[in-house]
């Protein structure tokens, strides 16, 4: 899972990527492409494909390998480790005196 940030006219976004398994030669000739979305499509190792994508893209993806080496899901954040927060909380109703 990884958050995107707001990039445009779009909101932030979370991704999923789900591990397909391993595709049969019958399922992927099976494969059917809509003209208006992809001319064609090509498997490629991670190291291949990195050229042809955006940064954020190949940071998702190798999160993605990490949890399916890993065998549990990972969040990510526009394909980063989050960065962890810390945070004081303060009860409501605390008083405050002059020095603090």
């Amino acid at each position: 899972m990884d958050w995107i940030p707001t990039s445009g006219p779009w909101f932030d976004g979370i991704m999923f990527i789900f591990d397909g398994g391993i595709l049969t030669d019958d399922q992927i000739a099976q494969i059917t492409l809509d003209d208006t979305e992809a001319r064609r499509f090509q498997f490629m190792p991670l190291d291949g494909a990195s050229p042809r994508m955006r940064p954020s893209m190949v940071r998702r993806i190798a999160r993605a390998q990490e949890a399916h080496a890993q065998g549990s899901p990972i969040y990510s954040e526009y394909g980063r480790r989050p960065e962890l927060k810390t945070t004081e909380t303060v009860p409501a109703n605390r008083q405050t005196s002059a020095g603090e």
